[in-house]
């Protein structure tokens, strides 16, 4: 329970700090201009995702290192959800993490943030005590594994069209 709890705080908390930081930092700049640099950073990731261009990914590649979550279980779950909750701390490969926030920071209000961040967290701890759940032995959490990274060209697949509607979104013209 506790995992659960410090994931979707850690998630509402840094889906509302980094939406507020757009939301400020954007602030003087008029809107029409955010909407342009917004479609560019967009474009510019979708013609990545397709193999077209080579931009770097905002990306920390760091995973919990083991020497910290050998304390009490309350408190290894609670850096377990406060690091992989928020997810700016951990492996996340698509793109789309980092512009739905900027999205949401220069376009609605950055408790839409807090809100997208909480569910975040509650996804990521759901599927994370699913997947505990599941495991039986060490060959199963090898299985899920093997499964998991066979699907990576559907999850590409699915990134590229959440993006491609995106921009789509961003660039249609208001009803």
């Amino acid at each position: 329970m506790t995992y659960i709890f410090v994931s979707l705080l850690a998630g509402a908390l840094f889906g509302l700090v980094i939406s507020l930081m757009v939301h400020v930092g954007a602030f003087l700049v008029p809107d029409h201009v955010q909407g342009i640099l917004f479609s560019v950073i967009l474009g510019v990731y979708l013609l990545k995702s397709v193999g077209i261009v080579q931009v770097p990914h905002p990306q920390r590649k760091w995973q919990v290192p083991p020497s910290w979550v050998d304390r009490s279980p309350f408190l290894n779950m609670t850096i377990w959800g406060s690091i992989l909750g928020a997810g700016v701390f951990t492996y996340i490969p698509y793109v789309s993490f980092w512009l739905m926030y900027v999205y949401i920071g220069l376009f609605l209000t950055p408790f839409v943030g807090f809100w997208l961040g909480l569910l975040f967290g509650f996804v990521r701890a759901f599927s994370s005590v699913m997947y505990a759940a599941k495991l039986k032995s060490t060959r199963d959490h090898d299985h899920v594994f093997k499964h998991l990274f066979g699907k990576q060209k559907a999850f590409e697949f699915y990134h590229l069209i959440g993006l491609t509607s995106l921009l789509i979104y961003v660039l249609a013209p208001p009803l």
